[in-house]
């Protein structure tokens, strides 16, 4: 069976990419919650511990689509380790605010959401060929397929 080609954008709209989404974490990481405590799906966790794993899994798809280029191994060994420092970062911004605060769990959630993502990308890379694209007069200069 062949690879699956897919557009790969420039290196600078990727990296754009993951600073779009890592500021959209941020804000809602410091904006306040409403204190109410919602059960997530199956009652075992809270509703917040899954929108962490979602949040920070496409944090961590994004960081692997800008990564697109280096050996799929390495990208997913700093996929999960960028990814867990920046939820790291994040609960310790939370320390201080009044209507915030550090959880490990939610850590947790971040992890196990950068998990499932760094390991699909690298279960996933045997079958993709990235292929440059241009968009809007930008072409990925130096990344070939």
């Amino acid at each position: 069976m062949g690879r699956v080609r897919v557009p790969l954008v420039p290196s600078r709209l990727r990296w754009a990419a993951v600073a779009v989404v890592a500021a959209g974490i941020v804000a809602a990481a410091v904006s306040p919650s409403t204190g109410q405590a919602v059960r997530g799906p199956l009652g075992v966790v809270g509703a917040d511990k899954y929108l962490h794993a979602l949040g920070f899994g496409g944090f961590a798809f994004v960081l692997a689509y800008a990564l697109a280029r280096r050996d799929p191994t390495v990208a997913a060994v700093a996929v999960l380790v960028g990814t867990v420092v920046f939820g790291l970062a994040i609960e310790l911004l939370q320390l201080p605010l009044a209507h915030r605060s550090f959880d490990w769990l939610d850590l947790v959630a971040d992890a196990v959401g950068a998990t499932v993502v760094a390991v699909c990308w690298r279960v996933a890379a045997v079958r993709v060929r990235f292929h440059r694209v241009e968009v809007g007069g930008m072409e990925s200069l130096g990344e070939a397929e």
